[in-house]
């Protein structure tokens, strides 16, 4: 039989349990700061006070009583998952019920065969030798009906072994006894079978007791009463059947975590190896008979293993509790930031909760809680003054509330744009962050007006960009519609007005206004390129013509250079050239026009007078 063990004792808490209490985890349910040091001041104030203390909540200092010795603990064995034997009486009435499936079957039909033969009298049927001997085989599942034992008041010996009176007249054992109800009794034990499962084999075996005891004790007269026995003796053999498949996969599975636990053992995972043993011992706990016995000798050969990890666990727990003094001590003199401070101690004492047991527990404990103390005395003013500035900031958030709400009913007696609305939405954004921390308790409630508030904004928001989005759309419409008109003139004229209406249509979303404009500018850009393009084709039209003037001016201004004899013979391709320059001249041609008609005219002012005053051919 193992130790008591804290994790087993009802009456001694355990380290864990103790610990557990000190630095219970925190989550975060604030959705507007990253400022985790208010984790910290609620980890410290829950620690002050052990599990089940009365202890004042705002207390922030770690807990004062330490963990049980572990001196009281031990590992736990096979031996450790096995209640007390009971007496002999509750063995014997046991009978064969405990046996594993073939053993458990055959156990409940024997008795089921007996409960039904009527009886003279309870005190007339002594158990023979042999079922004696039956039931004390059957030790592991009696043993699992010691809470029937416990609950019942103390039996008669066996009745083989019924003492007699000293007028050698037999002990009526029903004799000062207190009346049954047996309709009754059936009734609570029909109700508890139907409510069993069938895994729960230890219940199981304790109402097959009463069952088995409630028989003994009915009239055989009371016929109604044992058919009744009869129907409950018949749905408990049932639950029996499943039971004992039930515990043939509990057997399957136990192979299985057996295998895992070999090889956890052989590759050193005491991380996994512990685990798959408590496990082991949880389904030993719910076996009897041949299937339990099977268990036990699987998996002996690894307690001895067991009981050596969880030494050297003890052993590693106790230098790192050590370790963990060591660090706590020197946190006192730390000139650390209160609330980095306190979350470094929150840590520390997580740390300590999860080694477990150790060697020197209580002295370690005791060591490790002093520093604690010492090291939190700075974080109290610290945590005093954010309570404060929470405080303030739960004021300054409700105030910005109200300020939104009043927003709110300004809208609908103006009109608004959607730039204000983002204007207004960034503003709160701004200040609902600065205004943090804000004491979790309070803060569910104004997260929720402030997010009402602000969706009611981001609505009237999309509607009004939606309203914009159409007109945008519109816009690009008629912009593309003007890209055809044949008045180019008139057609860059409305484009200019359509941008005016443009830049006070209201924006929409960045992505739908990027979007947008592209497709606006696009259709714009059309219209204006077009008469870039005129213009290009009037002005090389131009220039062709100034070019060809500029050619039959120098041929006029050749003919100026000739004698008279070659002047008389150029007299019609003067002429000629004349007429050419009158037909080039454009009237498009504005910048060069006056400086080409004047050396025009006075080209052909000069050869006119050369013409005139040649020499008549018959006077040569």
């Amino acid at each position: 039989m193992s130790k008591s063990t804290p994790e087993s004792s009802a009456d001694s808490p355990s380290p864990e349990s103790t610990e557990q209490a000190q630095v219970p985890d925190v989550a975060e349910t604030s959705l507007e700061t990253k400022d985790t040091a208010a984790d910290s001041e609620s980890i410290i104030k829950e620690s002050a006070a052990p599990a089940g203390s009365d202890a004042s909540p705002l207390d922030p200092s770690p807990p004062s009583s330490p963990p049980p010795s572990p001196t009281q603990s031990s590992g736990t064995s096979a031996d450790a998952a096995e209640p007390p034997a009971p007496n002999d009486a509750t063995q014997a009435e046991a009978g064969t019920a405990a046996k594993a499936k073939p053993a458990v079957k055959k156990g409940r039909q024997q008795k089921q065969q007996k409960a039904n033969v009527p009886q003279l009298d309870a005190a007339s049927e002594p158990e023979t030798k042999l079922e004696t001997e039956s039931a004390a085989s059957a030790e592991s599942v009696i043993e699992k009906a010691a809470e029937f034992a416990e609950a019942e008041p103390a039996k008669q010996p066996a009745e083989t072994e019924t003492p007699e009176s000293p007028d050698n007249t037999p002990i009526d054992p029903t004799v000062n006894a207190d009346p049954v109800d047996f309709a009754a009794e059936i009734t609570v034990l029909s109700a508890e079978l139907e409510a069993l499962s069938i895994k729960n084999t230890t219940r199981l075996v304790t109402v097959e007791n009463r069952v088995n005891r409630l028989r003994k004790l009915i009239p055989a007269e009371q016929t109604e009463l044992l058919a009744n026995h009869a129907n409950l003796a018949a749905a408990l053999s049932a639950k029996f059947e499943e039971n004992g498949g039930h515990q043939l996969q509990l057997e399957t599975a136990t192979r299985e975590l057996t295998a895992t636990l070999e090889q956890a053992l052989a590759d050193g995972q005491s991380h996994e190896a512990l685990p798959a043993w408590d496990k082991i011992q949880g389904n030993l706990s719910n076996t009897s008979g041949e299937i339990r016995a099977r268990i036990k000798a699987l998996i002996a050969p690894f307690k001895t293993k067991i009981d050596e990890l969880r030494d050297w666990k003890i052993f590693a727990a106790t230098e790192k509790k050590k370790e963990l003094i060591q660090h706590m001590q020197q946190l006192i003199e730390s000139k650390m930031n209160a609330g980095d401070k306190a979350k470094r101690i929150s840590k520390f004492h997580a740390e300590w909760k999860n080694l477990g047991r150790s060697n020197q527990n209580e002295e370690l404990w005791a060591q490790f809680k002093q520093f604690s103390d010492k090291a939190y005395e700075p974080c109290k003013e610290y945590f005093k003054q954010r309570k404060q500035q929470m405080a303030e900031n739960h004021k300054a958030r409700k105030a910005l509330i109200e300020s939104l709400e009043q927003e709110i009913e300004r809208f609908k007696e103006t009109d608004i744009d959607v730039a204000t609305l983002n204007k207004l939405l960034s503003s709160a954004d701004a200040d609902w962050k600065r205004y943090a921390p804000v004491e979790q308790s309070r803060i569910k409630t104004l997260q929720k007006r402030y997010y009402d508030l602000v969706n009611k904004i981001r609505k009237q928001r999309k509607d009004l960009s939606r309203g914009n989005l159409d007109k945008k759309k519109d816009l690009i419409q008629r912009a593309e519609q003007l890209v055809e008109l044949e008045d180019k003139q008139q057609a860059m004229n409305t484009a200019k007005q359509l941008q005016q209406e443009w830049k006070t249509a209201g924006p929409t979303s960045f992505k739908e206004d990027k979007k947008l404009w592209e497709q606006f500018r696009a259709a714009c850009d059309k219209i204006f390129s077009k008469r870039s393009e005129e213009r290009d084709q009037r002005a090389a039209s131009i220039k062709q013509a100034e070019q060809e003037l500029n050619q039959i001016l120098n041929k006029l201004s050749a003919l100026t250079e000739l004698n008279d004899e070659d002047l008389r013979k150029a007299r019609a391709d003067f002429n000629e050239q004349v007429q050419a320059f009158s037909g080039a001249l454009d009237q498009r041609i504005r910048k060069q026009r006056s400086k080409l008609l004047d050396r025009f005219n006075n080209l052909k002012r000069s050869l006119d007078t050369r013409f005139k005053t040649l020499p008549d051919k018959k006077s040569q």
